[in-house]
């Protein structure tokens, strides 16, 4: 994914690691990801995992939506918005 190069994404977003995040959704068993599954499948901090999908989420190209358990607060987990993970036909793209 390209960062549209007239807006400038804020400090400490970087377009290399945005593409990993993308890469992780993307290949999301279920379609859906959580901060601290981007952390542990990259290897950054929980923290900035969560700083790029907040990101990713405000520029529209990922959806929240909340994982209830049976205890405790909801997750929230991302899902790639239209057109970012699948192909013309509905498939996954391959990376």
């Amino acid at each position: 994914m390209d960062i549209d190069p007239g807006i400038d994404p804020p400090n400490g977003i970087s377009t290399i690691t945005v593409d990993r995040v993308i890469d992780v959704a993307r290949s999301a068993p279920g379609g859906e990801v959580s901060a601290a599954d981007i952390a542990d499948s990259t290897g950054m901090s929980v923290v900035t995992a969560r700083r790029y999908v907040r990101y990713l989420a405000q520029i529209g190209s990922l959806r929240v939506s909340c994982r209830y358990g049976k205890v405790g607060a909801p997750e929230r987990v991302y899902r790639l918005a239209a057109g970012l993970g699948e192909d013309r036909a509905g498939s996954p793209k391959s990376a």
